[in-house]
């Protein structure tokens, strides 16, 4: 597709763990020094911003969504991870969120 995209095989991944962590916790985001934007709008707004995002996730569904694979051209040099139906429950709602 449009870059080398990993898949979450198991909740046990320390990746997942991690990222689980910060969707659910404000502690763990300030500590981290990151946070997590969530959908397409709030992406390109960041990125309009100057922003660069660290780390985008993408469910399946979302590889349908023309804006949102702009914005995966546009970020094509940002780690991607798409989340496979097995482990997108974690991340109930969401169609693409940026770990910044």
């Amino acid at each position: 597709m449009i870059c080398d995209q990993a898949h979450f095989l198991a909740r046990q991944s320390r990746s997942f763990k991690s990222l689980h962590k910060l969707s659910s916790s404000g502690r763990e985001r300030r500590e981290a020094g990151q946070t997590l934007l969530d959908g397409p709008h709030l992406l390109r707004a960041f990125m309009d911003a100057g922003g660069k995002p660290e780390h985008l996730l993408v469910n399946e569904a979302a590889l349908q969504n023309a804006e949102i694979i702009v914005l995966l051209e546009d970020c094509a040099d940002v780690a991607q991870t798409q989340l496979t139906m097995r482990c997108s429950p974690s991340f109930p709602n969401s169609r693409l969120r940026m770990v910044c």
